[in-house]
């Protein structure tokens, strides 16, 4: 496969990987909505004719991220509500170690559990969204 930084841990595909466009849908017969719309940067799949193999959509520049941007910091998947797939995004990013700074809820330069806690916290009510 053709990482960006093979073995240093981001798996983003690169322009010449043999993995862009070669996914299938692994739906079951009968089944709906089983196949991620969605890449852990929150890019929605597929992109082109057929699914990346892997966590993340290939995407030919950073502009490709900025025309996804959520219109509020924290509905990450930009889908109009703030909810539980955000704060999977969220978490994602975290044990992925994205450096995409719309992870960064609390807008305090790191990404990290106190994201997650005010992502929560806007999700349960408590607070509006940074």
């Amino acid at each position: 496969m053709s990482f960006t930084l093979q073995g240093g841990g981001d798996y983003h595909l690169t322009a010449s990987s043999p993995a862009r466009n070669s996914g299938t849908n692994l739906c079951a017969p009968n089944s709906q909505s089983c196949v991620p719309t969605i890449d852990f940067d929150g890019i929605s799949r597929p992109k082109d004719s057929f699914y990346d193999i892997g966590a993340y959509e290939y995407t030919s520049s950073t502009l490709a991220l900025a025309a996804t941007l959520p219109s509020t910091p924290c509905d990450l998947n930009a889908d109009g509500s703030t909810d539980v797939v955000d704060a999977q995004l969220l978490e994602n990013a975290i044990l992925s170690k994205s450096d995409a700074t719309i992870y960064d809820i609390n807008r305090d330069g790191q990404l990290n559990l106190l994201d997650v806690q005010a992502l929560q916290n806007v999700i349960l009510g408590k607070i509006p969204c940074p």
